[in-house]
């Protein structure tokens, strides 16, 4: 039983079984196991306090005769263990959910199920023999049916366990028939108050997931341009926050790459607009795939234009990342409207390298990047047109040249 918990909570959380969410078990079974150590650290600050009660009101019933009993020493071990399970607990919710701290959650449910239920057990038999009544019985089913979430076959093992380890006292001290059926009526009763209380649980569980989805969702469809599913200027803005920052910060050099489909308006009139989106949308999917590393960023910049962000680049190699990406528009060899220009569709590049110092920085080389794109589609298309920015200190007016401009042509190396 310990060793199929997530079969059981899949079992027990039916829609679970639907490809939608079944992604998501082992997320649920987390909360459910961390649901459940919280609630047993909420059961032993009750405990405690109930049993500090109950201990005291033994007491002063014969302080004498009861301060070294079997019932006293049987508490004292509980409250004991009570306010070790308290720090232990404490301890569990503070670990990274792993494999290994999996099963330490698992086992610490269970292990605490069943010391409760001996005590239980042992106080039932104390009482009986004290010809007292044997209502600790019915704390263990009060226990099962608001502590840990079980399923139904875990609860029915612990229910009927409990109950024919504890018939056995009620026979060996003649309890009345009442006990029975009060026994029986309790295991039916947190029986049913524990899978009510499991199905509860699943379907908010349920809910939240199906919301947290929904947020995704939305945030995606908020970031993402729909036609070619790569990022939006909006998302793209919103990474943007967070990169340039830490590329100030750090002193990592970045490129900007703009990116335009070289005569798209002719391609949409020739070939219509249908043709225009897949065009758009398998140049989007060969820039995507030429952009590794994980803060790399690609957004449809607009029309038939993409702009580019490549992360911790130096001068050269952004130069020939711009080129491959140039290569691999041309190598899907799509028909180009005009086949006196080009037999296939192509594009024009325009790239700028710096070390952001500021926001303005990279504002200046989104600007230098665009330049150097209208020099690409004015000196014959196909081809990256570079430049490479100073250092902000070393910056001088816009009359004085000190940018270096590189025209590289489809001839280029492919590295």
């Amino acid at each position: 039983m310990l060793n199929n918990v997530k079969k059981n909570v899949s079992t027990s959380f039916p829609f679970l079984k639907s490809d939608r969410h079944f992604a998501h078990t082992q997320e649920i079974f987390d909360t459910v196991q961390t649901m459940n150590i919280s609630q047993t650290l909420n059961f032993s600050i009750l405990l405690i306090l109930m049993e500090l009660g109950n201990l005291i009101s033994y007491w002063a019933v014969d302080i004498r005769s009861r301060l070294i009993s079997p019932t006293s020493f049987a508490i004292l071990i509980f409250l004991l263990y009570m306010g070790f399970n308290i720090f232990y607990c404490d301890y569990l919710l503070g670990l990274e959910r792993n494999g290994r701290t999996r099963k330490l959650l698992q086992g610490h449910t269970y292990s605490f199920t069943i010391m409760f239920s001996l005590f239980c057990l042992c106080m039932n038999y104390l009482c009986l023999k004290g010809r007292m009544s044997a209502e600790s019985v019915l704390l263990f089913y009060i226990y099962l049916a608001a502590g840990p979430i079980y399923t139904y076959k875990e609860a029915l093992a612990a229910i009927v366990t409990t109950g024919a380890l504890a018939l056995p006292s009620f026979v060996a001290q003649k309890a009345p028939v009442s006990m029975y059926s009060n026994m029986f009526l309790y295991s039916f009763t947190s029986l049913f108050l524990s899978q009510m209380r499991c199905r509860i649980t699943g379907n908010n569980l349920r809910l939240l997931r199906e919301a947290w989805d929904e947020q995704v969702y939305l945030q995606d469809r908020a970031d993402n341009d729909p036609l070619t599913q790569v990022l939006n200027r909006s998302g793209f803005s919103v990474r943007l926050e967070q990169l340039i920052p830490a590329a100030i910060q750090l002193y990592v050099p970045i490129a900007v790459i703009m990116v335009d489909i070289d005569y798209f308006k002719q391609y949409n009139d020739t070939f219509g607009h249908m043709a225009g989106d897949e065009c758009l949308k398998k140049v989007a999917a060969a820039l995507a795939s030429r952009i590794h590393q994980g803060r790399d960023l690609i957004c449809r910049f607009g029309g038939e234009e993409f702009q580019i962000l490549l992360y911790g680049i130096k001068p050269e190699d952004a130069l020939h990342a711009a080129d491959r990406l140039r290569q691999a528009v041309a190598d899907l060899k799509l028909p180009a409207a005009d086949r006196r220009t080009a037999p296939y569709v192509t594009i024009s590049v325009g790239v700028s390298s710096a070390v952001p110092s500021s926001m303005e920085t990279y504002n200046g080389m989104i600007k230098a990047a665009d330049d150097e794109l209208y020099y690409a589609k004015n000196h014959g298309k196909n081809m990256v047109s570079f430049r490479e920015l100073p250092p902000e200190k070393e910056s001088v007016p816009n009359s004085v040249s000190v940018t270096r401009c590189i025209a590289v042509s489809c001839e280029l190396p492919r590295s």
